[in-house]
């Protein structure tokens, strides 16, 4: 396994939200067409890409990482160091740790990851909101 901090010092910028460190190691500034990021993962916020595939890979710690598909069905899958797991362009999910200390994963996304992209549920509300006063 590749030794964690190193791949975090690799990071050209870090990301803090909450449950989350997401350090960026390719960006959309790269001009390569996907993204990476080592993430110390407590609890992500449930959130969709609509222009973006993931994928995450576990180095170290273990997750639940929680998808809903278009059915509204979500499915449970435990992410074990060494395993990985492939999250569908338009699929809500999130991802929790499964003790007190963050996991660590490889997120891997095609193309490189936006924050225009990451819509959380707060952001459908408050379009929802800014929608239903705009027509008010």
């Amino acid at each position: 396994m590749p030794d964690i901090a190193s791949l975090c010092q690799r990071a050209r910028r870090i990301v803090e939200a909450p449950g989350e460190v997401i350090h960026e190691i390719v960006s959309s500034e790269d001009g390569l067409g996907y993204g990476e990021a080592v993430i110390l993962l407590q609890e992500s916020k449930p959130h969709v890409h609509f222009q973006t595939a993931e994928a995450y890979f576990m180095l170290e710690g273990s997750a639940d990482v929680f998808i809903t598909d278009d059915c509204g069905a979500t499915r449970t899958t435990t992410l074990l160091p060494g395993k990985s797991l492939s999250i569908p362009i338009g699929s809500w999910h999130y991802a929790k740790s499964n003790s007190p200390s963050p996991a660590c994963l490889i997120a891997i996304t095609m193309p490189a990851w936006s924050s225009v992209d990451h819509i959380t549920r707060e952001d459908v509300e408050k379009g929802a909101k800014e929608t239903r006063e705009g027509i008010g």
